[in-house]
């Protein structure tokens, strides 16, 4: 089999390795969304189930996207520069005030 995004699903699949992923995602939801009920008198978000979801997705997507096209910022001062920002867009994101 060539090797496509289906032989790719399909090995993941019956290796077990998709359900591992989909298993560490929907533990890094459950650890966010925790989080989020521990601090709810402090941030201002209506659905802790659906920031916990875009807060793990946009942390998750700016990651891949830094290691995959700029791993310039991953390194010295411009790692820190990237947390740093990642940073304040979270916490922008559950305190918009």
């Amino acid at each position: 089999m060539p090797l496509t995004l289906r032989s790719c699903t399909c090995t993941c699949r019956t290796t077990g390795w998709l359900e591992n992923i989909e298993a560490n995602v929907q533990e890094g939801y459950a650890l966010v969304r925790g989080c989020l009920e521990a601090h709810r008198d402090e941030i201002d978000v209506a659905d802790l189930d659906l920031a916990a979801f875009v807060l793990v997705t946009i942390v998750e997507a700016l990651t891949h996207a830094a290691v995959l096209h700029r791993p310039d910022i991953l390194a010295d001062d411009k790692a820190r520069q990237f947390v740093d920002d990642v940073t304040r867009l979270v916490v922008r994101y559950l305190r918009p005030r």
